[in-house]
C-alpha cells in the first residue's frame, strides 16, 4: 500500500552531483560520508566510492543474500506545483529510520545529494 506523500518544504541544501551514469551511487556515498561524520568526498573519491558501491550492489543482487545490511535512503523530488520537496521513495526502513541518506531525483534520470542527512 503506497504511503502518503511527505512534503519537506523547499529549503534543504542540494549538493550537485556530476551526471556521469553513476549519479545515484555518487549521491548515496556522499550522504553516507556525511552521515558517518567523514568530510565530503572529492569528485575523484566520489567516483571511486560510487563504483565500489555499484559493484557491491550488483554482487548482492547476484548472490540474493537475505542478510545484507543496508542503510535507510530517502529519495525526494521537487513538486512542480509548489516547489516543495516530496518523498517519492524510502528504502531500507527495515534497518532503521534514523538519519537516512537523502537524494533528490530531477525527474529526468539524474540524482543529486541532499546536504541535510536527517529527513523528517
Amino acid at each position: 500500500m503506497p504511503q502518503p506523500e511527505k512534503s519537506l518544504g523547499n529549503n534543504l541544501p542540494i549538493i550537485r552531483i556530476p551526471g556521469d551514469g553513476r549519479c545515484l551511487f555518487r549521491a548515496v556515498v556522499y550522504g553516507a560520508c556525511l552521515r558517518s561524520g567523514e568530510p565530503s568526498p572529492s569528485l575523484s573519491r566520489q567516483r571511486e566510492l560510487a563504483d565500489e558501491l555499484r559493484a557491491k550492489v550488483v554482487d548482492e543482487f547476484i548472490k540474493r543474500r537475505a542478510d545484507t545490511e543496508w542503510m535507510p535512503i530517502t529519495v525526494v523530488m521537487q513538486d512542480k506545483n509548489s516547489s516543495n520537496l516530496k518523498v517519492i521513495a524510502e528504502y531500507g526502513e527495515e534497518y532503521g529510520k534514523d538519519n537516512p541518506i537523502g537524494v533528490i531525483y530531477d525527474g529526468y534520470g539524474h540524482y543529486d545529494a541532499l546536504l541535510k542527512s536527517s529527513l523528517s
